[in-house]
């Protein structure tokens, strides 16, 4: 059996090896509640690489298939994923993981060290692979989904301002800034009322009101 040891913070801990999982359908391999954060997270940015380009057609799969899963098997027999979803092609609906190197973790791991598991390995990724027009957007959503704790233990900061995700990222804060506005006008005018509605609607009251 194949032990693996990673030696940082809450990854201390030793795996049960290395498993295939054969054919393993959707309903018992999902992802761990404690993960959803931020595997929503990750896969809610928007990445360096477009992922619909048809280039990636058929190297998708070669692509995920490379990447280590890390899971939990509950008492039910049912796998939770916590870690190594993140990357562009991941599929949490995938029925079939036999080709997939799946790490096997601790039951014993409580909600708050799979979520920090799963935190980690998306800000690591994330790093590497989010675009500069999508700063604000991961601003945005890391400051309401991840931990305040684990923010602060990561960058140095609970809060993660403006500034600071430019000093991370070398992008100017006006930039980050006019993205902010940006998105601030799309939600504007996404919130427009229908005008063709609201006028059928008044066309409706004065002809009541005609009656």
């Amino acid at each position: 059996m194949l032990y693996l040891v990673v030696s940082h913070g809450i990854f201390e801990m030793l795996f049960n090896g290395i498993i295939k999982l054969k054919h393993k359908k959707v309903m018992g391999t999902k992802i761990h509640d404690a993960a959803k954060p931020a595997y929503e997270f990750y896969h809610k940015q928007r990445h360096l690489f477009d992922k619909s380009s048809h280039l990636f057609i058929e190297s998708r799969e070669i692509i995920s298939a490379s990447q280590p899963i890390c899971v939990i098997e509950p008492e039910d027999g049912d796998f939770r994923i916590i870690s190594g979803f993140a990357n562009v092609f991941f599929d949490c609906c995938r029925e079939d993981y036999s080709k997939f190197n799946v790490l096997r973790s601790p039951k014993s791991l409580t909600d708050d060290e799979v979520s920090t598991i799963a935190w980690k390995h998306v800000i690591s990724t994330s790093l590497n692979s989010i675009s500069q027009h999508g700063l604000h957007k991961w601003q945005t959503l890391i400051k309401k989904s991840c931990p305040a704790d684990l923010r602060k233990q990561i960058f140095g900061a609970s809060q993660i301002s403006q500034s600071l995700v430019a000093e991370l990222t070398g992008f100017s804060r006006g930039g980050i800034a006019k993205q902010f506005n940006s998105e601030k006008v799309k939600q504007k005018d996404n919130n427009l009322p229908d005008i063709a509605h609201e006028l059928a609607a008044a066309l409706r009251h004065r002809n009541q009101e005609e009656l």
